[in-house]
């Protein structure tokens, strides 16, 4: 009988990862601090890419040096004029690698939130990413944000 009840259990802790978490779940997980840096490059959704789990992006690096980035991100909620961040549903863990997006070269990249958020409900949103450039022998380490709007 507890291999059955562990069975069933396992069955449907399986079912709600491979289904993703409903909208309904989703939790804020205090007001966002971040500076956005909104002249080193451009990030925005492809248009008609946007699902509630996931969208291609363009990524366009505007300065004259290369910018590096990885494939951390984390996706804010804005509600009443405020950015919040959203609490994973699970621990993120992503590749630890660099990628180098060369002096005004554009990228685009698919992202899928679904194992980490979950499906999202309707509402505007931001996608953050972290990158790293060096200018006049400094390093700077900057957040750049792609708005999009689940309806």
């Amino acid at each position: 009988m507890k291999k059955i009840t562990l069975l069933l259990g396992l069955l449907a802790i399986s079912f709600l990862v491979i289904t993703g978490c409903d909208s309904k779940d989703l939790k804020l997980n205090g007001e966002s601090t971040l500076e956005i840096d909104k002249d080193s490059a451009d990030f925005m959704v492809v248009n008609d890419t946007l699902v509630s789990t996931g969208a291609s992006f363009t990524l366009k690096n505007n300065l004259d040096t290369e910018i590096n980035y990885g494939g951390e991100y984390t996706i804010e909620r804005k509600e009443n004029d405020k950015w919040y961040k959203i609490k994973p549903i699970q621990n993120m863990n992503f590749d630890l690698p660099a990628t180098t997006l060369n002096a005004l070269e554009t990228y685009e990249l698919f992202i899928s939130w679904n194992s980490i958020y979950g499906k999202l409900p309707e509402g505007k949103y931001r996608m953050i990413k972290n990158i790293n450039y060096t200018i006049n022998s400094k390093n700077v380490n900057a957040y750049i944000s792609a708005e999009f709007e689940i309806k």
